[in-house]
């Protein structure tokens, strides 16, 4: 898994994990991937089901280095991040 965690995190067998399982597979494989892909990462397993996992989306954001992810993208893709990321908080505050 350390080498392959985006691929793996494309998988359904990891888009059904649960929040707990995710945050230990985050914890200790976070420094095998570049935060990016952690981060896309976060968000599949979110989309595939934003109903249940909303109230988990903000511990896991804890766990990804985000000002990192800065030094391995461009600017595009930083915006397309910050907005990603502002959906996840809106949707997981406002729908609470």
């Amino acid at each position: 898994m350390k080498k392959k965690f985006f691929k793996v995190s494309q998988t359904e067998q990891f888009l059904k994990i649960d929040a707990n399982q995710l945050k230990r597979i985050l914890n200790k494989y976070l420094n095998i991937s570049t935060e990016y892909d952690v981060l896309k990462s976060v968000e599949l397993w979110f989309n595939h089901d934003p109903e249940n996992r909303k109230n988990h989306m903000v511990s896991l954001l804890k766990i990804i280095r985000l000002p990192l992810i800065s030094a391995q993208v461009n600017t595009f893709h930083m915006i397309l991040i910050k907005h990603a990321i502002l959906k996840i908080i809106e949707y997981t505050v406002f729908e609470l």
